[in-house]
């Protein structure tokens, strides 16, 4: 019998041992669990946060480009009325009727100046105007036409942003 009560205080021993050790390993368990849930509902707080700052950045983003796109618009409503008034300015001011011996013939010109006004000229037009108007300006300064070279520089400046607008509609 004392050989079955050494059993029995082993095995006894041994089941309280490992129940003991089963706790600790639950309690280690749980508390790493507890740690981790812990992060893991930190991490969504943070992803939440994150995500409602994303959105109002957007937000913004959204705003400020809707104001960029009114900016632009008006901008773009200014400069055809700047490039209108700068022909008629160049025409009243008779810069139109002067040749200053450039290979384009007036009505050539004309009809750039025309295409210009409308907003239908094309970029190597564009260009090709530009050429000649900064001729006219350089002989209107050279024979003293201030009020000429005035006018060319006006039209000269609304042709700058038409080119502008060209080269970066093409890209």
């Amino acid at each position: 019998m004392e050989d079955l009560s050494t059993i029995i205080t082993i095995i006894s021993t041994v089941i309280g041992v490992t129940l003991a050790f089963m706790g600790l390993i639950w309690k280690f368990f749980k508390h790493f669990d507890d740690k981790f849930d812990r992060k893991i509902d930190e991490i969504k707080k943070e992803m939440s946060e994150n995500q409602k700052a994303i959105s109002q950045q957007g937000e913004k983003l959204n705003s400020t480009e809707k104001t960029l796109n009114r900016f632009e618009s008006a901008l773009d409503k200014f400069q055809e009325e700047f490039r209108k008034i700068s022909i008629e300015v160049y025409q009243m001011v008779g810069s139109s009727k002067k040749s200053t011996g450039n290979p384009m013939s007036s009505e050539e010109k004309e009809s750039l100046i025309k295409k210009m006004k409308e907003g239908t000229i094309e970029e190597n037009e564009a260009e090709k105007l530009k050429e000649v108007l900064e001729e006219e300006k350089r002989v209107a300064e050279d024979t003293g036409d201030t009020l000429a070279a005035i006018a060319i520089g006006l039209l000269l400046a609304a042709l700058a942003y038409l080119l502008y607008k060209l080269t970066s509609e093409e890209r």
